[in-house]
């Protein structure tokens, strides 16, 4: 409570409606991570199917424009789209945390005269380790990155293309430049 006035029921309602936010934007922080990882688990099942059915032709030379376009145009349209709905949720995720550690923590924490709510802003202003840069949801999404860039490599190999060092630099251009 603040300091030379009484507490009354417009602070009570006002505490109270604070809070129910902050835990509405929590819930939502967190069904971004695991938006973020049902993401990374579809793309890498799509990427999976579509490497796994270009595998079982049964004559990869006499299939070679299919294999080709699965390796070099829609694994890595797979991956690019994963990763930007992968980079919206992070986004989303980041927008949330940073309203909730530099409006509603302290805005509680001025109703309340103390600093008492506190994770959010220990996270953004370094106190509290964040685990992103290195964690389990960033290893996989470079892992999207490079089957992006790799797969038109792959393809090439699978269909017997053995100049494939000069052929890379052609193939990898557009998908370093989308990068």
């Amino acid at each position: 409570r603040k300091e030379g006035r009484e507490w009354d029921g417009k602070d009570e309602a006002e505490l109270e409606a604070l809070l129910t936010q902050y835990e509405s934007l929590r819930k939502e922080s967190l069904q971004t991570i695991n938006n973020r990882v049902q993401i990374l688990m579809l793309g890498i099942a799509a990427i999976g199917a579509l490497v796994g059915g270009s595998l079982s032709i049964g004559n990869p030379l006499a299939s070679r424009n299919i294999i080709y376009a699965i390796f070099s145009g829609a694994i890595p349209l797979i991956s690019i789209f994963v990763l930007f709905v992968w980079i919206g949720e992070a986004m989303r995720s980041s927008r949330v945390g940073y309203f909730l550690a530099a409006d509603i923590e302290a805005a509680v924490n001025e109703k309340l005269g103390r600093f008492i709510m506190k994770w959010e802003t220990n996270l953004w202003v370094g106190t509290q380790k964040r685990d992103e840069m290195w964690g389990p949801s960033m290893m996989a999404f470079v892992i999207i990155a490079v089957i992006a860039l790799a797969s038109p490599w792959c393809g090439l190999l699978l269909i017997g293309i053995n100049r494939v060092a000069r052929i890379w630099l052609v193939v990898a251009v557009p998908y370093i430049f989308l990068i």
